[in-house]
């Protein structure tokens, strides 16, 4: 029988929900992007840039957005005190005290050391937000209930990063389209990333409301630890949730299992993208 963790645990029960329109973009956010977001806050005074990290205001408070150091500096005795893994950063972007810089050809890769207030913060000031973790499952498996977004069919090398171990690491947004691409042309989300949402994690919410008609538009609890993550690099050999480990548009997940810090946690391994949902007035002027 299958061995439940706290990585599968909360894949469980299938169930439907209903989703109004939404606009889904179709690749994370790119390092490019993401520097552009940084030098238009830097110029209006938004961010600080510190010598661990760019903090930036979000709902009253300064947090960090982007690591350019580990933010294991910032907690004495990180590891002794948290029981916590090493996390690994790429630092990509730098600041030599005169602008911003990218490591050469990494300027399309999807920006990561970014902490889900940077992920946040990059999709207000667009005016959008993080999705749910409804909409980007929706996003990613359709509505017919894949297992992979281009099908039931396991990954190939054509389709995902299939040994991230053996030194494949990121790709750029876009390496696998078509063949990888969600029903609704959805890109990379099965890739070599997790992806922040805008839920809060609990790992009992959809069985928790467990009824005769479908949820709409769930948007996750009202509070939480720390902020659900979705998506799956298929060669992070993650158990999941199918009996035969390959349904990872359901997997479910929270960072603060293994690294103790929540929202402020970043890594090399998590990404993002935004969405945009308009409101009834724009749908009623637009059908």
């Amino acid at each position: 029988s299958e061995i439940k963790t706290v990585q599968n645990s909360s894949d469980e029960p299938y169930d439907s929900v209903h989703l109004d329109g939404y606009w889904i973009d179709k690749h994370p956010v790119t390092n490019r992007k993401y520097m552009r977001f940084l030098e238009d806050c830097l110029s209006q005074g938004m961010i600080r840039l510190g010598d661990i990290a760019i903090l930036g205001e979000l709902d009253g408070s300064w947090v960090p957005f982007y690591y350019f150091q580990s933010f294991e500096r910032l907690i004495p005795n990180y590891h002794d005190s948290r029981n916590a893994r090493k996390p690994e950063f790429l630092h990509v972007i730098s600041h030599d005290g005169c602008g911003f810089h990218l490591k050469d050809g990494q300027e399309d890769y999807p920006v990561v050391d970014v902490s889900w207030f940077g992920a946040a913060a990059y999709a207000r000031f667009h005016g959008k937000r993080l999705p749910t973790e409804a909409q980007w499952e929706k996003a990613a498996r359709g509505t017919d209930g894949r297992r992979y977004p281009w099908g039931n069919d396991l990954p190939t090398p054509y389709h995902a990063v299939v040994d991230y171990y053996a030194g494949a690491g990121l790709t750029p947004v876009g390496r696998f389209s078509p063949l990888s691409d969600s029903p609704y042309g959805v890109a990379d989300m099965v890739s070599t990333c997790f992806e922040w949402t805008n839920d809060w994690f609990n790992a009992s919410y959809y069985s928790d409301y467990q009824g005769d008609s479908p949820i709409r538009n769930p948007t996750g609890p009202f509070w939480g630890r720390s902020h659900a993550i979705r998506g799956f690099p298929y060669a992070a050999q993650f158990p999941q949730s199918s009996s035969d480990g390959s349904e990872p548009v359901s997997s479910r997940y929270s960072w603060r299992f293994e690294f103790m810090i929540g929202d402020a946690f970043a890594n090399r391994s998590t990404a993002f993208r935004t969405v945009l949902a308009p409101d009834a007035a724009f749908l009623d002027r637009h059908r």
